[in-house]
């Protein structure tokens, strides 16, 4: 039963972006990054690593609020707020699969949420960000699976050593970029 469900959950997954995007009518051109994206996403995600084994969820979580209300004041969509998506997708889908292998019973009992509500959230939130700045679907697509192709590997890693390789790479340290966390 609990693989059957993680299947559905990892399929729903793939979908949600989707449907989020589709659901908000976004449309528009959105012209490229002058940034290099798999850098800037790789680096979000061992940034994460070190806030979260410093700082724990509840500060990764206030942390991402500040991140968005901080970076959504801009008029052009950049680097940092990608950044931001980059380590709430992240964080967000690793919360999902954990939270998504306890009984319900035992999430009550947390008060935790389901992972489908973690995904709905997450969904919301990135749509929301792609409407904002007139990302088209394309480019939101292009966004996610670089996301999860060039980030998540890194985060699993750095909170589940066991659980899944990181690319060639990943294992450097990173020297401190503007004092970001």
């Amino acid at each position: 039963m609990t693989r059957n469900r993680n299947a559905l959950v990892r399929a729903g997954t793939r979908l949600w972006l989707a449907a989020a995007t589709a659901s908000l009518g976004l449309s528009g051109a959105h012209a490229g990054v002058s940034w290099d994206r798999v850098a800037n996403i790789g680096d979000a995600a061992v940034r994460l690593v070190e806030m979260h084994r410093e700082r724990g969820s509840q500060g990764v979580v206030k942390f991402l609020d500040a991140c968005y209300k901080t970076h959504t004041l801009s008029s052009e969509f950049k680097a940092g707020l990608e950044s931001c998506l980059a380590q709430d997708v992240m964080y967000a889908r690793v919360l999902a699969e954990i939270y998504g292998r306890l009984p319900e019973e035992a999430r009550a009992r947390f008060n935790a949420p389901d992972a489908a509500g973690i995904e709905r959230a997450l969904s919301h939130r990135f749509a929301l960000v792609m409407k904002q700045y007139a990302i088209s679907d394309a480019d939101a697509q292009a966004l996610m699976r670089s996301i999860v192709t060039h980030g998540l590997p890194i985060f699993v890693k750095g909170v589940m050593p066991s659980r899944e390789p990181a690319p060639p790479g990943a294992d450097a340290k990173r020297e401190p970029r503007d004092g970001k966390p």
